[in-house]
């Protein structure tokens, strides 16, 4: 597209978003404004900088809560000029940032708004930033124009590659569920070495056949804590494929979605025993 056009459509999205961001969260402390906050104190020895766009950027994660439900985990990667880029959730979601509707900025006060396009999906998160590398306020999903989720989120900055290990993150056993969407479940569970190498496994009692199955469980993205895809199989021959899962920066919470043979599209709920 020429560039006029581009520029063009980024504006009204961002005018879009800043408009209906405090009509959607509908909450006391988002009621206000637009960024029009300044930087608290005086310029003097002592007084931080003022917050930019750019301290949005890097890769942050953490969970979103919907309101009435559970955590899911997540995780939200910007650009250096803070606009979201890429993410993902453990129900699915998997997303790369379509420009020019993608839009992150935060004032000097370190109040923040971003927004992004996944699919039919329009994602509008407004919160607050704080020295130590938080970020935690509210959100609101929109799909084909109708506002489908809102709810909280809490966000880390992540310290970059590294922050997830096998040795830290992935060892151990580890029990849960596979749940597809109409409730039905099976009983899953893992046993992993300090490598990711899988020692054992079994769905609803059935052990796990080895040769028919990934040996090892890795990391795609160790930054963020992105779990990449494996494949069980079992003795009764049921079997599970994992699209990806997420894990939690505390290691105890292992998520995401995948395929069963006997249950079709699952997600994957795992706690660290």
């Amino acid at each position: 597209l020429p560039s006029t056009l581009i520029q063009e459509a980024a504006m009204a999205f961002q005018l879009r978003v800043r408009t209906l961001l405090p009509l959607l969260l509908l909450t006391p402390f988002l009621g206000g404004c637009g960024k029009t906050g300044a930087a608290s104190g005086s310029a003097g020895t002592g007084t931080p900088p003022a917050f930019r766009d750019g301290d949005l950027a890097g890769q942050w994660v953490g969970t979103m809560t919907p309101a009435g439900g559970s955590e899911l985990l997540v995780y939200l990667t910007c650009s250096a000029v803070g606009n979201p880029e890429a993410g993902a959730d453990e129900t699915g979601r998997d997303w790369t940032a379509v420009p020019p509707y993608s839009h992150g900025e935060v004032n000097a006060d370190g109040e923040a708004w971003l927004s992004f396009v996944t699919g039919s999906e329009v994602f509008y998160l407004q919160g607050f930033l704080t020295r130590a590398g938080r970020l935690s306020g509210q959100y609101s999903i929109m799909d084909n124009g109708l506002v489908s989720q809102t709810g909280t989120f809490e966000f880390a900055r992540s310290a970059g590659s590294g922050t997830f290990t096998a040795g830290s993150h992935l060892v151990g056993s580890w029990s849960g569920s596979l749940t597809d969407k109409l409730g039905g479940s099976a009983a899953l569970s893992l046993t992993l070495a300090s490598d990711g190498s899988l020692l054992a496994a079994s769905r609803d009692g059935s052990a796990l056949d080895p040769l028919a199955s990934s040996a090892t469980i890795t990391l795609a993205d160790d930054a963020v804590g992105r779990v990449a895809p494996f494949d069980l199989v079992f003795a009764d021959g049921s079997s599970f494929h994992l699209d990806f899962a997420l894990l939690r920066e505390d290691g105890l919470v292992f998520a995401g979605p995948g395929q069963d043979s006997a249950l079709g599209s699952v997600r994957m709920d795992l706690q660290h025993d």
